[in-house]
């Protein structure tokens, strides 16, 4: 039940329709989500959808991402099985540590940690053409990145016009017109950050907020 007066009883898709200018692009971000590219596969994902919604208790979308699931292959019950009992539930290792994780981060987001991210990560790597599971390094937050936390230094030609010297009107009065170039010359030991010349062009208007007696 929507609570809503003018569409009373309506569901969720009564919503979207209703305002299809903000529904789309949450659909689109929904089929990105659940059908783009992912190490989990479709059903994957509808399984995990649907015991987030149980654990949130939206029967919606709990029983929209169910069905969704069936129809991937995966039984019905596993939703309850998961909520009822994740330890023995018939999930494969692999996914065990994922389901942990939103169930944490669903019933208890204040106690998310380091911890918690890590040995998800650790224990969920999805293996590749047959191979064992990649450990994924969990020093790689203390790690230098090319984009991130590296300087260089750079020559900054440029020059600046007053336009109210150039043309005389109150439009101009003291407003100037800049133009500036950046051109990295050095960088850190970062030296692959993909810095490139960058330019700089407007205006600028001085003003005097009190005026001074003569």
């Amino acid at each position: 039940m929507s609570f809503l007066r003018s569409i009373p009883d309506a569901s969720l898709i009564d919503i979207f329709l209703a305002v299809p200018k903000f529904a789309r692009p949450l659909h689109e971000f929904a089929q990105q989500l659940m059908r783009g590219p992912s190490p989990f596969t479709e059903g994957e994902r509808e399984v995990m959808a649907a015991y987030v919604s149980s654990l949130n208790r939206c029967a919606f979308c709990e029983a929209s991402h169910t069905e969704a699931a069936a129809r991937y292959g995966h039984d019905r019950k596993l939703i309850q099985e998961l909520a009822l009992n994740l330890a023995e539930a018939d999930v494969t290792d692999r996914l065990k540590p994922i389901f942990r994780y939103v169930r944490k981060l669903t019933l208890l987001p204040a106690q998310v940690d380091q911890a918690d991210v890590t040995a998800n990560l650790e224990q969920s790597a999805a293996p590749l053409a047959g191979e064992e599971p990649t450990v994924i390094d969990p020093r790689v937050l203390d790690r230098r990145v090319p984009n991130t936390r590296s300087t260089y230094f750079a020559y900054t030609p440029g020059f600046q016009l007053d336009l109210g010297a150039l043309v005389k009107s109150s439009f101009t009065e003291a407003t100037s017109m800049y133009f500036m170039a950046q051109i990295p010359l050095a960088r850190d030991s970062n030296n692959n950050l993909a810095q490139g010349t960058s330019f700089i062009f407007g205006f600028t208007r001085s003003f005097q907020l009190v005026k001074h007696r003569t």
